[in-house]
């Protein structure tokens, strides 16, 4: 990818590179990477949890969204199974869900997010012993808690931040190209 952007910015055999040029490339091939890194942050561990007295917990994600649970009556853990590329199932990660009866959505958390003293201060607080569900699949997963928001790492693996990271590559080179010919 960088011979690309260095091919497309004036670099060849014959001619110099030109300094504003490289630089400008350089940046540019970095932005998808960033831009990932910064989404994968901001997901991951940027909830806050808040308990009311009358048993409500409410989660609030970096994007304003609101779940509110009133009175939950179970606390479980899911384990997600993914396949390996031999096809394989493992487990791709946890999922502590928070969930009452008649509420449509549950909360959602991904354990390892958080430290373990807080989320067993959450799970004493809620005074309602943890339950393990079987292994089961994303989709799985997601028939059985129809409102449920997963986290995008795990509804599109790796493929969502390499499609995003290709498409704003190609961009970029392209915007490249159309720069280096004015």
């Amino acid at each position: 990818m960088s011979a690309v952007l260095l091919l497309c910015t004036g670099a060849s055999v014959g001619t110099p590179v030109r300094t504003g040029a490289l630089v400008a490339a350089l940046v540019l091939a970095a932005l998808p990477v960033a831009v990932v890194a910064v989404l994968t942050l901001l997901n991951v561990r940027n909830v806050a949890l808040n308990r009311a007295a009358d048993g409500t917990v409410e989660s609030v994600a970096w994007t304003g969204r609101r779940t509110i649970v009133h009175r939950p009556d179970s606390v479980r853990v899911h384990a997600l199974l993914g396949k390996t590329r031999n096809g394989e199932p493992h487990v791709m990660s946890n999922l502590l869900v928070i969930a009452a009866r008649g509420e449509p959505t549950p909360i959602v958390l991904v354990p390892q997010w958080w430290p373990k003293p807080d989320l067993d201060r959450l799970t004493t607080a809620i005074r309602v012993p943890v339950e393990y569900a079987d292994p089961e699949t994303p989709g799985q997963f997601a028939a059985r808690y129809p409102g449920a928001r997963l986290p995008w790492t795990l509804r599109f693996g790796l493929w969502f931040p390499l499609l995003i990271v290709l498409a704003v590559t190609a961009a970029l080179i392209g915007w490249i190209a159309l720069l280096n010919a004015l």
